[in-house]
């Protein structure tokens, strides 16, 4: 019977502060141990703190399974308890058993702390020592698909002659470097700890994908191609957090019951065999790969660009709508908006709430593009101001599931965020030419050009 209650006494995280999950060496299949363990220097260069971040999807809710934690019965899902099988067989020596795990390392009770964490997100799975995206069990697909990816394995000395030829494997690179050449070490089994060794691996042994061969070109066959397609169709990839997790991970590794590979080596299928006749199919994972490609080498993002992030997590699937922007905001390519203050993660908003803030964190940028613009607030890029407006509206309708047009939402959030309510502060009137305009969200500073006469009727009070 389920038991959806946890109650597993947290204290509190003190300021920017993290807990972490030690998974115990006396741990079994049957018997999962662990500890919970607070860290406030991880992300700190000189830290000497090592952990595992794991990327998965919930599932169902239902918490049918349980570990012991600190001693103490904590229920947790099939998923969890799926995962915790699996990092018996892929335990890291690397980061001494230590992993974050969001529903355990967070208090899901605590609306301000999961605020807290989310808006941490990015820093927590980018100061990773490793990221394990686990995909679930292994189904009757996996073993053809691994075995293709194994052939695809990417030898260190392979390194320098693909690197012109993939941003990705250029990264890759660069982490090897980085690292000694340490990096060879997750190829093979003999970072497995003594004390790990007494642990049940279940069945069968790990498969980590470590061939030394070079295929070349190789063509597939109807029936791996099938294989692969099934294997990228996974739920993991469609989901909003994913793409923070995937992306942000300095080394990246998948997992799929007992199987292994590098991200590198997904890419690589991907892009240079069959299976990329197949661009819809897979839709969902070259997204994840590209961005993680288009973080090398960007400097400066517009509000456009915003738009364009925004876009790629809008139709991705999630528990709480709200989550899109939230993970949004976490990616990397949004957080060099360091001009702009950004938007905190509040799970106490409202959907409309969420999405005035939106609009009002794209107005920021989009004044902080101009006055950065030498030609000045006369140019045609200024005339589009209220154009923008409507682009952004597009993906946040999607990620909100907010009414189809803006004058339409403007009608809803009126009644629903009234003048004289708690919002007083963010919702206000302003005088323009000796003229006054009545806003049902805040006052946006395109509302300020001579441009916005001509859709002013949109944000008009008085619309009806």
């Amino acid at each position: 019977m389920a038991n959806n209650k946890v109650d597993y006494p947290y204290l509190p995280l003190e300021k920017d502060a993290i807990r972490l999950v030690h998974l115990l060496p006396s741990s079994t299949l049957n018997d999962t141990q662990c500890t919970i363990q607070h860290c406030s220097d991880y992300y700190a260069p000189e830290s000497k703190t090592r952990y595992t971040a794991i990327s998965y999807c919930w599932g169902s809710p239902q918490r049918t399974n349980a570990i012991t934690l600190d001693g103490k019965h904590f229920p947790i899902t099939r998923s969890l308890s799926d995962l915790f099988n699996a990092l018996l067989q892929h335990h890291n020596s690397r980061t001494g058993g230590y992993y974050w795990i969001d529903a355990i390392c967070i208090n899901q009770n605590d609306l301000a702390e999961r605020g807290e964490q989310v808006y941490n997100m990015w820093r927590i799975y980018a100061s990773a020592e490793m990221v394990f995206s686990w995909l679930g069990p292994a189904d009757g697909a996996t073993a053809v698909a691994f075995e293709t990816l194994d052939m695809f394995h990417i030898p260190k000395a392979s390194f320098q002659s693909i690197a012109t030829e993939s941003v990705i494997c250029k990264a890759k690179t660069a982490n090897i470097a980085s690292a000694g050449g340490e990096d060879e070490k997750n190829d093979d089994d003999s970072d497995v700890p003594a004390d790990f060794e007494s642990l049940s691996p279940g069945p069968p042994t790990t498969r980590i994908m470590n061939s030394t061969s070079w295929p070349g070109h190789r063509a597939l066959t109807d029936e791996t191609v099938s294989a692969i397609l099934i294997f990228c169709s996974r739920d993991y990839f469609t989901r909003a957090w994913i793409v923070l997790e995937f992306t942000q991970a300095r080394q990246l590794e998948i997992l799929c019951g007992q199987y292994r590979c590098s991200v590198n080596q997904l890419d690589y299928l991907l892009e240079r065999t069959e299976v990329r006749k197949h661009r819809t199919a897979v839709q969902y994972v070259r997204e994840l790969l590209l961005a993680r490609e288009s973080y090398i080498g960007k400097q400066q993002e517009s509000a456009l660009e915003f738009t364009s992030i925004l876009k790629s997590f809008a139709d991705r699937a999630c528990l709480d709508k709200r989550d899109r922007i939230f993970a949004c905001i976490g990616d990397r390519r949004t957080k060099r908006q360091a001009h702009v203050t950004e938007i905190t993660p509040d799970y106490t908003l409202s959907t409309e709430e969420l999405a005035v803030h939106v609009v009002d964190y794209y107005d920021r940028l989009r004044a902080a593009d101009l006055a950065r613009d030498s030609r000045g607030p006369g140019t045609i890029q200024a005339q589009i101001w209220n154009a923008d407006v409507s682009l952004l509206y597009e993906p946040l309708r999607i990620a909100l599931d907010l009414p189809r047009s803006l004058s339409s939402f403007a009608a809803t959030v009126g009644p629903l965020l009234c003048w004289d309510g708690p919002n007083i502060g963010l919702y206000s009137a302003v005088n323009r030419s000796q003229q006054r305009i009545l806003t049902l969200g805040p006052v946006l500073r395109f509302m300020l050009h001579p441009g916005f006469e001509e859709a002013r009727r949109v944000y008009d009070g008085n619309w009806e």
